[in-house]
């Protein structure tokens, strides 16, 4: 869950145009603070989100957040990743582990 109202993004030539849009004020370099909904979809604005499995909150780059939402897939924290992991497999292939899978190609 996304848990950020704001970040920082420093002005450059790549959204230049996007913040000038928005009306802001565009100074190369400058760093402003801007509400996630004038965030662009390949920011790598830090953003803070919870991890679906522990509660932890953590950070992440918006467009990984963004990517994750996109695949509906969980938002997890580094000490969650693997349950993430073995999760996805499951649904995926059926099985925690691929390799178990009577899908793959036997050599």
């Amino acid at each position: 869950m996304l848990l950020s109202e704001k970040s920082e993004v420093t002005l450059n030539p790549s959204n230049k145009f996007h913040f000038i849009n928005l009306g802001y004020e565009y100074v190369k370099g400058k760093k402003i603070l801007v509400p996630i909904k004038h965030l662009t979809k390949g920011s790598r604005s830090i953003v803070n989100v919870k991890c679906d499995y522990c509660k932890n909150i953590f950070t992440l780059k918006y467009k990984m957040y963004l990517n994750k939402i996109k695949n509906n897939e969980n938002i997890a924290c580094n000490n969650c990743k693997s349950i993430n992991t073995k999760k996805t497999k499951l649904e995926k292939y059926g099985d925690e582990n691929y390799c178990n899978s009577d899908e793959l190609p036997r050599h």
